[in-house]
Parts: C-alpha cells; structure tokens; sequence
C-alpha cells in the first residue's frame, strides 16, 4: 500500500467536485489498488468481465474495436486523471465494450466492483461519485457521436486539439492513429490546418463542447 501522499491529487480532484469526508478518504484509500502499465499493454480486453472501475494517473491509453474487416476502429482516449468505466451495469455483472490498450507507459488507479460496492453502501460521498462520472460518460458520448454525425473534418480536427493536449496528438500522430479516430484519411488530415489554442477558443468561444 503506497503511502497518503502518493494519492493527493487524486483525493484533492474529487474534492474538487464535492468536499470529501475523513472517513470516506480513509475507507477508499485502504481500497485503492496501483497498476503500472507499459506501452500497448491491454488493460481491459473487449468482452472480458469487467472487475475493476479504473482512473488513469499517468500516460495515454485507447479504446478500440476490431471490425468484421479485422481493422482496428479508434473509439476514445483517456489522458491523467479521465476515469475508466468500460461497462454499463455499474454495480453488477458486466462485459467490457471495447478495448482498451496504453499508448504510453503509465499508471492506473483501480478500485474492484465489490469495494466500489461496498463504499456505496457505506459512503454517500461514493454514491455521488459513481452517478457523477456515469454522467461524464454519457456526456462523452453523446460529444462524440455529435463529432461524427454534424461536424465536418477541420471542426472534428480543432474539437479535438481543444479537448486533448498537443503531447497525446503527437504521440497519435507517430503511431498512425488520430485519421482513424477523426474518421478521415491521413490524406485529408494533412491538408487541415493547426491554427494556435488560443485562435481556435476565440473562434468557437463557448460553442463547441
């Protein structure tokens, strides 16, 4: 078990969302459990039953599917501090719906179905946390087939420089990957341009999200 100081962030991000009880920190850090992980290790495997609810601490991390053509379909990423919830059932069996890969060597947060289990029913801190980032799931959902269905290729490109950081496009630009999560060949991707952060939040102000 790592000491306290190791999970301050961690704890100092939730309370950002909500204030935090002593109680609850002390009954979730006794729970928490610290993966590391290496470049293209497989962290969750699409299908598998899902065991675990995960936070990303360290590094990138994708999810893909496999099509009936055997190519691989980029679906998301994770970057530090994104939570990973790969099933729907929240508190009971479930299957994972993708999978999920590190792009880089990192480090996971994980917390087993059965404590997560067990700190909601003791903690309403937990019950608030579970239907929180179920709720950023949905949100990201619904962001990204909004990305696929109404946006054209240059908007899909800026959306996604304006949600991720330049380090993760790098590294998804060396490894072949951002056309196929931007739905667009890497022909089509070249010609776009890569106006300034700052010029694209003046251009789209608060309407893209």
């Amino acid at each position: 078990m790592q000491n306290r100081t190791d999970y301050h962030a961690f704890f100092n991000e939730l309370a950002a969302i909500r204030p935090l009880t002593p109680a609850f920190i002390d009954g979730m850090e006794s729970q928490i459990e610290s993966w590391s992980v290496l470049e293209n290790d497989l962290i969750i495997r699409q299908g598998q039953r899902v065991t675990h609810y995960l936070s990303l601490r360290e590094g990138f991390a994708m999810g893909y599917d496999i099509n009936a053509d055997n190519q691989q379909e980029v679906r998301r990423f994770w970057v530090p501090s994104h939570r990973i919830m790969p099933g729907h059932d929240p508190l009971g069996e479930s299957l994972a719906e993708e999978n999920i890969v590190a792009l880089t060597p990192g480090k996971v947060y994980a917390l087993s179905l059965a404590n997560v289990n067990a700190l909601c029913a003791e903690y309403e801190e937990a019950r608030y946390f579970l239907a929180h980032f179920q709720g950023e799931e949905i949100k990201l959902l619904k962001r990204r087939i909004r990305e696929l269905t109404t946006m054209d290729a240059q908007t899909r490109y800026d959306h996604f420089r304006l949600h991720y950081p330049a380090e993760l496009e790098k590294c998804l630009r060396k490894k072949g990957l951002l056309a196929s999560y931007l739905n667009m060949t890497r022909q089509t991707l070249s010609t776009l341009e890569s106006p300034s952060l700052e010029t694209l939040r003046k251009r789209y102000g608060n309407g893209i999200r």
